[in-house]
């Protein structure tokens, strides 16, 4: 299926593509739309491929979850339902769904348990265990395009990374002639632990009819939540509350000579204006809008098409030979917008504490809805160790 759904999009891209090479010397209003039209069908064949990959992507991961032993504590069914609740603690005795229930299920359990002082801060919480946890981190490197790149640590507090502001060099000397000093400068990257909160209501009618699977239903939606938020964040955040977005530091490559347009010898100067040593790993960044008009450009000097599909199952769409992450947190085309980024992600470096999701119910703010909701904090940060490894594309200012 998902090899005849690729097999389907590069006969489409291929038609679209000889209706330009033969009719570039007639084009008209009605050869635009009919290629518009083409390029549509590509663009909804993309996004099913896109699922049907993120699927069995998913479903290969959770197979083998399920294949691990999770043991129950001897006894578990005389024990208290605050001890139950508090399993957590031994992470291959305590499973996903036996948290669901607990947050869920008995509410005594859960008030009791804060009043113990589980969780952080205040306001307490359920710490998520491994296999709960496990399945939200899957999600997240499907739906979080960064964290497929980008170089993912687990900490448990502060971690002080080494970033080099400047090289040292090498000169020749001759004999007996002094070495000329020329070290690297260095500062330093701080990832700490900012908090992503995300919220989800549940209806008491899922709550009756789907309680087998809802800790699947919970990890889909929180993963979802911090996707989003994660993917803004790690493009262009600030560093004020939250992680600082490698737009900000990379070194920019290319400034455009339109505040409107991108033309294909930029997208060539991009590419050579990273070091080779960073173009082997390299990807391209841009969103949806952005690659729907580069899938269109033809190289000048070659009269080739730059952005070429993927004609295989597992294989990413390639510009100029390396692949393009799909990101639509990334600029449109306008003046002064960073639309573009090519470099080697490897070398931005997510931080995120270890065992720092923690999950609480909320049980009587949406009561009078007919919901329940559930709260779930992350903790992360990140930021990019190495400017020159990423080269942007900056568009020139009105």
């Amino acid at each position: 299926m998902l090899q005849k759904l690729i097999d389907e999009r590069a006969t489409l891209v291929t038609e679209a593509r000889k209706l330009v090479t033969d009719h570039e010397q007639d084009w008209s209003a009605d050869h635009e739309q009919r290629h518009t039209e083409m390029l549509a069908d590509v663009d909804k064949l993309s996004k099913r491929i896109d699922l049907l990959n993120k699927q069995s992507a998913l479903e290969s991961d959770l197979s083998r979850s399920e294949g691990r032993k999770v043991v129950a504590p001897v006894g578990d069914e005389q024990r208290s339902a605050v001890e139950r609740a508090t399993a957590h603690t031994s992470a291959d005795t305590f499973s996903a769904r036996s948290l669901v229930r607990a947050v869920i299920g008995d509410y005594e359990a859960v008030t009791e348990a804060r009043a113990l002082g589980l969780g952080t801060g205040a306001a307490g919480g359920f710490l998520v265990p491994t296999l709960l946890n496990a399945a939200i981190v899957t999600e997240l490197n499907l739906f979080c395009p960064y964290r497929q790149l980008a170089t993912v640590l687990s900490t448990t507090n502060d971690l002080s990374i080494p970033v080099g502001n400047s090289d040292g060099t090498a000169s020749w000397i001759g004999e007996g002639d002094p070495i000329t000093d020329s070290d690297e400068t260095f500062s330093d990257l701080v990832l700490k632990a900012y908090k992503l909160a995300a919220l989800v209501k549940i209806s008491d009618e899922l709550l009756a009819d789907n309680a087998t699977n809802l800790d699947a239903y919970l990890a889909g939606q929180f993963a979802r939540r911090f996707a989003a938020a994660e993917e803004l964040a790690f493009t262009s955040g600030n560093g004020t509350g939250k992680p600082s977005g490698w737009t900000s530091t990379a070194q920019t490559g290319v400034t455009t000579a339109s505040a409107t347009a991108i033309a294909d010898t930029e997208l060539i100067d991009l590419f050579y204006a990273l070091k080779p040593g960073y173009r082997r790993n390299a990807s391209w960044v841009m969103n949806d809008a952005t690659i729907s008009v580069i899938r269109k450009m033809k190289a000048s000097t070659a009269g080739t098409f730059l952005w070429q599909p993927s004609l295989a199952v597992g294989q990413p769409d390639t510009i100029l030979g390396r692949p393009v992450m799909y990101n639509n947190s990334m600029d449109t085309i306008a003046a002064s917008k960073v639309t573009i980024g090519f470099g080697d992600f490897s070398f931005y470096y997510i931080g995120e504490r270890v065992n720092g999701r923690t999950l609480l119910r909320l049980n009587e703010l949406y009561a009078g809805n007919g919901q329940i909701g559930l709260r779930m904090i992350e903790r992360i940060d990140g930021g990019l160790t190495v400017p020159e490894a990423v080269k942007k594309l900056v568009q020139k200012s009105a």
